[in-house]
């Protein structure tokens, strides 16, 4: 923890002291001195349980502490596991992080009556190890537990390695993608994958169908068919944020075929209905107008099935 809290300076920080404990350690493992006078104190419990005897122990720190350093501003107590949640009312018992907020609670009362304004922070067992995946601490899970932490900076330097390896044998030039490849990219959202989407999406977004007026009223194909196909269009349009690189938001592929399927099969009416009128009985006014839309419905269910044929890819089962 101790050099954790070292690589984690605060802000306005001006020297850090560990302490060696074997004759006491006035309640904290180390602390972090500030240019304001004011301290920010750590300490490390080796707990895998918290029973009684082990909340006791954290309160004896915490008063010590508060004892020794009057100065603190901030306490930090680190665990090597994650605390039990709140289990709702008809739960008998605290869970451990009820205990926590009242022993927090007990803790600034206690503070308050000594003059001290404090805060009190949980680094928990996820807290330690997210603090260790980062790229600048991997060195220290080598260190401490003989192992390599498989971030960015590992692929690269393997990539690197390799490439060196291969020398002039490599040409990036005569690269050729394969299956295994384009699978990999898929389920991690890569640059191939998200290009051939943000594509399709933006084609389908440029073929949005204009409004038409013919002359003759008869001719004009059903109201309620062209909301539709503007309407099947719009939703579909605005699912397109949903896919992006970001892994806490879930790719709605079931949606978006759902929804591209709909569009499909209103643009296929729309198409049905133009392509049935007699061209002998319009004007030629009308007759140039229905041959753009019929264009602009073609280009447009040319775009759905592009994004069809990427969204039922099986690949994408694997997202």
């Amino acid at each position: 923890m101790c050099v954790l809290a070292k690589r984690n300076p605060p802000a306005s920080a001006l020297e850090f002291q560990p302490n060696e404990g074997s004759g006491g350690d006035g309640g904290v493992e180390a602390i972090w001195l500030l240019a304001n006078g004011k301290k920010i104190g750590y300490q490390a419990k080796y707990f895998l349980t918290l029973g009684d005897n082990q909340w006791k122990q954290i309160d004896e720190s915490v008063e010590k502490a508060l004892e020794v350093h009057p100065e603190l501003q901030n306490y930090i107590i680190a665990l090597p596991r994650d605390l039990t949640p709140n289990r709702g009312a008809k739960t008998k018992g605290k869970s451990e992080r009820q205990k926590w907020d009242d022993r927090v609670a007990k803790w600034k009362k206690l503070a308050a009556t000594k003059s001290i304004n404090i805060e009190f922070e949980l680094w928990s067992k996820t807290t330690l190890k997210e603090m260790l995946l980062r790229e600048e601490n991997t060195s220290l899970v080598k260190h401490w537990f003989g192992g390599d932490v498989l971030n960015d900076k590992w692929f690269e330097n393997q990539i690197d390695v390799a490439t060196q390896t291969l020398d002039d044998r490599f040409n990036p030039d005569d690269h050729v993608e394969v299956s295994i490849e384009v699978l990999f990219d898929t389920i991690v959202r890569g640059p191939i994958t998200s290009k051939r989407l943000r594509n399709a999406f933006s084609e389908i977004e440029k073929s949005a169908v204009p409004s038409i007026q013919l002359t003759s009223s008869k001719n004009m194909p059903d109201a309620d068919v062209l909301l539709k196909v503007h309407n099947s269009w719009q939703k579909l349009v605005g699912l397109k944020s949903l896919f992006s690189q970001d892994f806490t938001k879930e790719w709605d592929i079931d949606l978006a075929a759902t929804s591209l399927d709909h569009l499909i099969d209103c643009v296929w009416t729309v198409e049905r209905q133009f392509s049935s009128i007699n061209k002998e009985d319009i004007e030629d006014d009308d007759q140039s107008n229905i041959k753009i839309m019929l264009q602009n419905l073609n280009a447009l269910s040319s775009s759905c099935q592009t994004l069809r044929a990427i969204l039922l890819d099986p690949n994408f089962q694997a997202v």
